[in-house]
């Protein structure tokens, strides 16, 4: 065998591999977001058939969407005086609104007081902030309820959304397509929950916070930066205490592992990506006076 027929057979092969690896992961992606489905599903059912209405949640986690929100959610959950939902998400504002609050409640389990203290209640569904409608439902229904929002810097959660997509099979364009397409057609649409996936739109925090001024005008609102609940978590669950008038607690579980992995982003790909949400970034500083170094 000659070396060009050696070169093409060795290429020929990492091709291949290469192949069955995409093809697995995303199997595997579809496999396991059907799974998690399913089990959300399940608990919301068995809550409702049990028909015993709890309180409205006293905290809700608005997103972001791949910032980190079920480590958040568990961190907290972990608290002794906090009882978690049904299922962490519950998309009651966005997507079950038309159930009824009867439904709501039943995803929530009745109070009770440990040491003299009255636990609390919430959930986390990270699409809330980004979908328009929500802020006046919650305004409406749970008026008193402490907002949380977790923001990532939005061109690593894009690369991650996009990734997550991938492995559920969902997306064919690469990275550099699909955000340029986005791009292409973000000043025409606006912000808006109808566009496939959002990668980019997910990111325009400024605009999405803006919209709940009714809980932000009230100290009722929390923005915590997701990166700090990673590298800096005790300081992170302290400052989340504080906020949910919560007593302090000393948390022992560890960020996961095994978080999923992929190729590096493009580095030109990274610079186009950051000068697109500069603008918006700075929008975000001077609504939170709170510079993120995004």
């Amino acid at each position: 065998m000659n070396c060009r027929s050696a070169r093409y057979k060795r290429a020929t092969t990492h091709y291949w591999k290469a192949l069955a690896s995409a093809v697995s992961s995303r199997a595997v992606g579809k496999a396991r977001a059907k799974r998690l489905a399913k089990d959300r599903h399940e608990k919301i059912v068995a809550a409702q058939r049990r028909a015993i209405e709890g309180p409205l949640p006293d905290f809700v986690v608005l997103g972001t969407q791949k910032g980190g929100t079920s480590f958040f959610y568990r961190l907290v959950t972990e608290h002794p005086l906090v009882r978690g939902a049904a299922a962490k998400e519950l998309h009651f504002f966005d997507n079950k609104f038309s159930e009824g609050m009867g439904w709501y409640r039943r995803c929530f389990s009745k109070g009770k007081r440990v040491d003299g203290h009255r636990t609390i209640t919430g959930e986390a569904s990270p699409s809330y902030l980004f979908d328009p409608q929500v802020p006046e439902r919650m305004a409406r229904i749970v008026p008193e309820a402490r907002l949380i929002a977790l923001l990532r810097n939005p061109v690593d959660r894009a690369y991650s959304h996009y990734q997550m997509e991938v492995r559920r099979g969902n997306e064919a364009r690469s990275f550099e397509e699909a955000t340029q397409e986005e791009m292409t057609s973000a000043e025409d649409e606006g912000n808006t929950v109808d566009v496939r996936y959002a990668y980019l739109r997910r990111g325009l925090y400024a605009e999405q916070l803006e919209r709940f001024s009714f809980f932000a005008n009230r100290d009722r609102l929390l923005v915590v930066k997701s990166e700090n609940l990673f590298t800096r978590r005790l300081e992170v669950l302290e400052r989340v205490l504080r906020f949910l008038r919560l007593p302090p607690f000393e948390s022992t579980l560890a960020p996961p592992a095994g978080r999923p992995t992929y190729e590096p982003m493009d580095p030109d790909t990274r610079r186009r990506l950051e000068g697109f949400f500069a603008p918006h970034n700075e929008r975000l500083y001077d609504l939170l006076s709170t510079d993120f170094g995004w």
